[in-house]
């Protein structure tokens, strides 16, 4: 096998395989043979379809196959020849069979880049920790009877907490909205969704009350014709709706999938959730302390661009945009952060000598696959599906990087509460 090898830039690599025609012939016969044995054509028994048949019908197929097969191994053979490391799979940028039988391709990548080195004892890493109260476990409990509250009418002025129904008509500078009818809505008083003004022209107003009012709609009203504006509003009182929670009792229990209904193990359930929340909350905090650090302390080094434009396009999806090349572009500070970040992560873990540990990654498909109805179901699947394995893989690896960095930095512990821990984890989210 002949491979030659060019840069095309400080991490661009272009490499030309040309895969002996002995071994392209020797992987179509081995799949002839193989095809003779299994393949079922009318008019021959099994195991005696001529080999002539089976090329004739199946020949382009058999050469497609082998040439992908031989491929992907020679690519392999190749890479680990010359010590080549691909951020990113390579692009096969041309692939041919030649006159001579040789299978020529050529394939593009970029390599990983060598991170500049760096001492983790210099690092002051804040440990923050916290455990659940049983006036936490309450808060979760009054949580989700709000969740499964319903709203029922009442017939008296609306109050903070009441869902208020209503129609309006608004005058602006430039017209009439809804320029016919009467635009209906609806809004919980105290939740500030509709601005504060409207909001107080709904305080303490019974259904069929009326109101006039001239007032200004907060900027991010949903109304595009109406935020930001000021206008003359007419509004009419449609109903008054009170929240009723349901009482914390074995009916509202087996509405969580405890079918005895039994109390006590519904706040065991709610605590063991509680806890895997805080045990998440608490690894974030501690991932993006030890990478703001890392960040500040390591010195810039080339980034693989392949890398940047996939983490981009997968931001711009997540956050629900189409992958346009403006959205790209205004994504690429922070795509390029997150890349530097994985990089020095990897660098680390290469460095300590780490390997994915079994054991670890066991408890974390446990503690994912646990928030599912059926825990075995999503741990197969996680197994199974090669993007959630490599993603479950890759999250064990950084937990264990993130203790190498705890057994070399200086370390010192903040006792939070629950509510302050997840707080501060959902900030770090967003």
């Amino acid at each position: 096998m002949q491979v030659s090898l060019e840069k095309t830039g400080t991490l661009g690599r272009r490499l030309t395989v040309s895969v002996p025609a002995e071994r392209v012939e020797a992987g179509l016969k081995a799949r002839l043979r193989e095809m003779q044995r299994t393949v079922r054509i009318n008019g021959f028994r099994p195991g005696k379809v001529p080999t002539a048949v089976i090329e004739r019908r199946f020949g382009a197929e058999i050469e497609r196959d082998v040439l992908g097969e031989l491929l992907r191994e020679s690519l392999l053979e190749a890479l680990r020849e010359h010590s080549l490391s691909p951020a990113r799979p390579p692009r096969v940028e041309k692939a041919d069979r030649e006159n001579d039988g040789r299978f020529t391709y050529v394939v593009r990548f970029e390599e990983f880049p060598e991170v500049p080195d760096f001492d983790l004892s210099s690092l002051e890493v804040e440990r923050v920790s916290a455990s659940v109260s049983e006036s936490d476990v309450d808060a979760m409990i009054e949580t989700l009877r709000r969740q499964r509250a319903r709203w029922q009418p009442v017939d008296r002025p609306a109050r903070s907490g009441d869902m208020v129904l209503f129609e309006f008509v608004a005058e602006t500078d430039e017209g009439r909205h809804p320029s016919e009818g009467r635009e209906r809505a609806g809004t919980i008083l105290g939740s500030l969704a509709l601005g504060a003004e409207l909001e107080e022209r709904l305080q303490g107003r019974a259904a069929g009350a009326s109101e006039e009012a001239e007032l200004s709609f907060p900027p991010d009203f949903r109304i595009e014709a109406l935020a930001g504006r000021r206008a003359r509003l007419s509004l009419e009182v449609l109903k008054v709706q009170e929240q009723v929670l349901p009482a914390v009792d074995s009916d509202f229990v087996k509405g969580f999938g405890i079918a005895n209904g039994d109390l006590d193990r519904f706040r065991a359930e709610v605590r063991a959730n509680l806890e895997r929340e805080l045990e998440e909350a608490t690894l974030a905090l501690l991932r993006r302390e030890i990478l703001e650090q890392l960040l500040a302390r390591v010195p810039d080094f080339e980034l693989p661009e392949t890398m940047v434009a996939e983490v981009a396009e997968e931001m711009a999806r997540s956050l629900g945009a189409e992958p346009t090349p403006d959205r790209l572009r205004e994504l690429d500070p922070v795509a390029r952060r997150r890349v530097r970040g994985s990089l020095i992560f990897r660098a680390i873990a290469m460095r300590a000598g780490l390997t994915v540990d079994p054991a670890r990654l066991r408890r974390l498909l446990a503690r994912i696959a646990s928030t599912y109805e059926d825990p075995k179901a999503v741990a197969e699947l996680y197994l199974r599906d090669p993007a959630l394995r490599a993603d479950l893989e890759a999250r064990t690896l950084d937990e264990q990087v993130i203790d190498v960095v705890l057994g070399q930095a200086q370390v010192r512990a903040l006792e939070l509460s629950f509510d302050e821990v997840v707080r501060r984890a959902r900030g770090s989210a967003a």
